[in-house]
């Protein structure tokens, strides 16, 4: 079903680039490079949208060895007459969303234990020695810092922060009060820092494992990286367990429900962080035409109907 489907899509998206060429044919080479390459870029993107949107049809689960998993820069080889093409799907349902630490329960125990967990979560995940030294004390208050950016009110909790402080360090803004819409914006708030959030030489970033998208606290089991894995609160073995178990494809079937760590391998998540339904992606997608390059990303909103929404498109 794949296969023909790309058949189809590749065959219309060629023509479309055809055209695009024949018009361009007298521009000037870098000018029509770049055309061509940007026109790469959105077939990319119009690619990604359709494998979302049929995959949603065979089933609400999402697992790494799904069709969309498995889009590669191959692809779109078709559309390219020399040169080479590098794309890549990721799930942002399988990383700790940073707007759920502030829960949106109505209820107030409810409420308390989501935002409880979602701490601890995040605790493990900040102190694992992933990012380079970072003590407990240093975590709890980044951790208050962004919570406080996200909620409504002006009363700062221990170690975070709201508009006074930011104001009165000079920085002339106040707490958005609000969710978090961009990884940068994280880069306003105490505590972060440019090498934290995305690395460096020796460390990788947090925000590989994070995500501005979502608000339910919920972690896709089945694409979470083993790092994510760990601070839902599995021990390293168990980890290991269950990406092994969730990478055969014999077990397919056997991950469909969140309460699969459980059920096949005894192992105990909190169950108000697990789902194997994704809705959010990234796709980043490169296209190449010898000294010439292009580059694009884009998030992807995945709706239950399957429709898919862009909700940001960068290129450069």
């Amino acid at each position: 079903m794949l296969a023909l489907l790309l058949i189809a899509l590749l065959t219309t998206l060629t023509l479309r680039l055809i055209g695009i060429v024949r018009v361009e044919r007298h521009d000037s080479g870098a000018y029509a490079a770049h055309t061509r390459l940007d026109a790469v870029l959105h077939a990319g993107l119009h690619l990604a949208t359709t494998v979302l949107r049929v995959d949603r049809r065979l089933g609400p689960a999402d697992t790494l060895t799904d069709p969309w998993a498995r889009l590669s820069g191959q692809d779109l080889h078709a559309l390219l007459e020399y040169g080479e093409a590098r794309l890549e799907i990721g799930d942002l349902s399988g990383r700790l969303q940073v707007n759920a630490l502030v829960a949106q329960d109505t209820r107030a125990t409810n409420r308390a234990r989501r935002e409880r967990l979602q701490r601890e979560a995040w605790l493990r995940l900040l102190v694992s020695g992933r990012f380079g030294p970072l003590s407990e004390d240093e975590a709890l208050a980044l951790i208050e810092a962004l919570a406080d950016w996200i909620d409504t009110d002006d009363s700062p909790r221990p170690g975070g922060a709201e508009s006074s402080w930011y104001q009165g360090q000079g920085g002339g803004y106040a707490c958005r009060n609000g969710p978090v819409t961009s990884l940068e914006e994280l880069l306003l708030i105490r505590g972060m820092t440019r090498g934290l959030l995305f690395g460096d030489s020796a460390h990788p970033g947090l925000a590989d494992f994070i995500t501005v998208t979502g608000q339910d606290g919920r972690v896709n089991i089945n694409t979470a990286p083993p790092e994510v894995l760990l601070a839902l609160g599995a021990s390293n073995g168990q980890t290991a367990d269950m990406v092994a178990f969730r990478a055969r494809e014999a077990n397919r079937k056997q991950i469909e429900q969140p309460d699969w760590p459980r059920r096949q391998l005894n192992i105990s998540l909190p169950p108000e962080m697990l789902t194997t339904a994704s809705d959010s992606f990234f796709l980043r997608i490169e296209a190449v035409d010898g000294i010439f390059r292009r580059y694009g990303e884009a998030v992807l909103q995945r709706e239950k109907s399957g429709q898919c929404r862009v909700l940001s498109w960068y290129l450069r």
